[in-house]
């Protein structure tokens, strides 16, 4: 399957820029609060650094941002969230989400589940396969040539304040992909950069 073009990152510079995805291409707009500080590898859970990451997401809030901008961040290492949440991260403080967020692990649970794994490549072929708005790809902080963990990042085209929408949009990428971690989709749930590869990808016609 031939893929649309995509411009790749790399400790924050664009490795590749396709035409048409360069100066003077349009660019898309994405509501996003995205840390400021840049990690090398994920931080340990016992060290208390998620807790420091959410409160300073949450100090920060959610701000427009272009896909660039994001795409480049996340291959920096900083962390994102995607949903709009006031006063602490939780679902019952949920207020607007534009991005939608998938978290392939291809771990033990991933085989128990589904009985089998997915690999990188073939979750993105799966995304244009089914017509689904992939923005952003990229392998996470704990990827290995033996292991494809990734994440794939879905835009619904501009920020809604409804719900049971986002919620709906959440469950039917769950649908699309029953290998994702099932929690993926939480609208309080915030993911790490990377310091691999980052693919922002061209918009469908």
């Amino acid at each position: 399957m031939k893929y649309p073009p995509c411009i790749t990152y790399v400790g924050g510079k664009p490795f590749s820029v396709p035409e048409g995805m360069g100066e003077g291409a349009p660019r898309r707009e994405v509501l996003v609060t995205i840390d400021t500080k840049p990690y090398a590898s994920k931080p340990p859970k016992e060290s208390g650094e998620v807790a420091r990451v959410s409160n300073r997401l949450m100090s920060i809030g959610p701000a427009v941002a272009t896909a660039e901008e994001l795409a480049r961040s996340i291959s920096e290492g900083r962390a994102f969230l995607p949903s709009v949440n006031v006063g602490k991260r939780s679902p019952d403080t949920w207020t607007a989400q534009q991005l939608f967020c998938i978290d392939v692990d291809n771990d033990a649970e991933t085989l128990r589940r589904c009985g089998h794994t997915l690999p990188y490549f073939k979750g993105i072929n799966r995304a244009f396969a089914l017509g689904l708005p992939l923005i952003v790809s990229y392998l996470s902080f704990s990827a290995t040539d033996m292991s494809d963990r990734y994440r794939l990042l879905f835009d619904m085209g501009e920020p809604t304040e409804d719900k049971a929408r986002a919620e709906e949009f959440g469950a039917a990428l769950l649908a699309a992909y029953p290998e994702a971690d099932q929690s993926s989709t939480q609208l309080n749930r915030l993911f790490y950069g990377t310091d691999k590869e980052v693919q922002l990808w061209a918009p469908r016609p």
